[in-house]
This record gives C-alpha cells, sequence and structure tokens, in this order.
C-alpha cells in the first residue's frame, strides 16, 4: 500500500511539473505572436506553484513578456529620433514594461537561487537577466520621469524607489553598482517625492541614502529633517 501511495505521489508531482512547463511554453507562443496580455493571464497560475526552479521559469518568462512589451515602445521611439518623425506608440506600456520585466527578473532571481531538491544550486537566468538590466536598468528612471511628467506622482516613486532598490539585489551580485552615478539623486528625487506626499518613512528612507552622495547630501538633510519632524505629532514625539 505504502508503495502505491509513494507512486501515486511521485505521478502527481510530475503531472504537475508537467503542467508548469506547459503554462510557461504557451505563455512564450502566445508572447511569439504578440499576444502579451494573454501570455501574462496565461503565466499566473504558475508564477506561486511548483518548485523553486518552476517559479524561477515562470518569473523569468514574465520578465521576457514584459521586456517584449517595452522594446516595442523603444524601438518605435529611437525610429522616431532617427527619422525625425512622430509616430505614435504606447508610452504607458513601454515605461510600465521596463519597470514590470525588472521586477520579474528580480523575482526570478529569489527562486533561481535556491537549492534543488539535492540541495545544489544551479542557476539557469541570473547571467542572461544580468546582463540585460545591467544595460537597461537606467531606463526606470525614465519610467519615473514619464509618470512625473503626467503628474502621477506614486507611479514616478514606485519606479524611482525601482531603480534605487535594484542596486543592491542579489541579481546583481557580482557587479560593481558603486560606479552608479545616478543612485543618490534618484534617491533623492524618491525622498522629495515621498515628503512632499506625506509619506514621511519613505522620504526618511530614500534621504538617508541620498546623504551618502556628496552632492546631494545638504539636500537629503533638509529632506531628513522636514520628514522627521513633520511625523511628530505631538510634543512627546
Amino acid at each position: 500500500m505504502k508503495k502505491i501511495i509513494m507512486i501515486a505521489a511521485m505521478a502527481a508531482s510530475v503531472a504537475a511539473a508537467s503542467a508548469q512547463a506547459d503554462l510557461v511554453k504557451q505563455a512564450m507562443k502566445q508572447c511569439s505572436s504578440k499576444q502579451y496580455a494573454q501570455a501574462i493571464e496565461t503565466l499566473k497560475p504558475a508564477l506561486d506553484n511548483g518548485t523553486a526552479a518552476e517559479k524561477a521559469a515562470a518569473w523569468n518568462a514574465l520578465s521576457e513578456i514584459n521586456y517584449q512589451i517595452y522594446m516595442i515602445g523603444q524601438s518605435q521611439e529611437v525610429e522616431n529620433q532617427v527619422k525625425q518623425s512622430k509616430t505614435p506608440y504606447d508610452t504607458v506600456s513601454m515605461n510600465n514594461g521596463i519597470c514590470d520585466a525588472l521586477e520579474a527578473a528580480m523575482k526570478c532571481d529569489t527562486y533561481d537561487c535556491q537549492p534543488n531538491e539535492k540541495g545544489k544550486v544551479k542557476m539557469k537566468f541570473r547571467k542572461n537577466n544580468q546582463d540585460r538590466f545591467q544595460v537597461l536598468r537606467s531606463n526606470v528612471i525614465n519610467a519615473g520621469m514619464f509618470w512625473y511628467n503626467k503628474q502621477n506622482m506614486p507611479a514616478a516613486v514606485k519606479a524611482w524607489r525601482l531603480y534605487v532598490d535594484s542596486a543592491t539585489d542579489p541579481l546583481f551580485t557580482g557587479v560593481d553598482m558603486s560606479k552608479d552615478q545616478y543612485i543618490g539623486e534618484i534617491a533623492y528625487f524618491v525622498g522629495l517625492s515621498a515628503y512632499q506626499m506625506k509619506d514621511y518613512p519613505t522620504a526618511v528612507k530614500y534621504a538617508k541614502i541620498a546623504a551618502n552622495d556628496p552632492q546631494k547630501a545638504k539636500d537629503a538633510a533638509e529632506i531628513l529633517l522636514f520628514a522627521q519632524k513633520d511625523a511628530c505629532k505631538t510634543k512627546e514625539d
């Protein structure tokens, strides 16, 4: 009886793994056909189910889909600049795409670096994602500026926070992020914007990061002072 139960459990596990893989394959097929919304919906059940390796594959696929969405707009933007034309393109999807692609790559990495059933770590996706987003990560700043110009401060702050936070994400292990010349400035923008939205904990957190940049230290100190002051609700505070 025990053997039968074990065999049944193994069969169920194999079937589940196959189903996860099928969802990823189907989503990528839809992506190739430019059915991006359908591809994302197809992937959803696979993102939080299965083994770490299966979830890593699903999140990597989600990153790829959003990257493709971003590249459609990016390619048209470049073409417009070269040809000095004004062909319209979906700027919202483009700017959401780069942020969603980076977020999904970071999520993929959290599963990709986990040991398998034999206790061994066999990373499949970090190198490719690291190489891709080392180059593209700065476009998250542009996404923040896009939303800032649209007067959507929460979306702008979300994008800029992603830029700052990603600098210390395990995805970029081994990459010298000390050469990132924009961290201090973008952290300052997050702190200032958060302060204006009266999100004082976020303002303080990112102002402290900005304070590490000599060129932003004075301005960051002002945010810290006013954010901490405004956060106090009573004399005792």
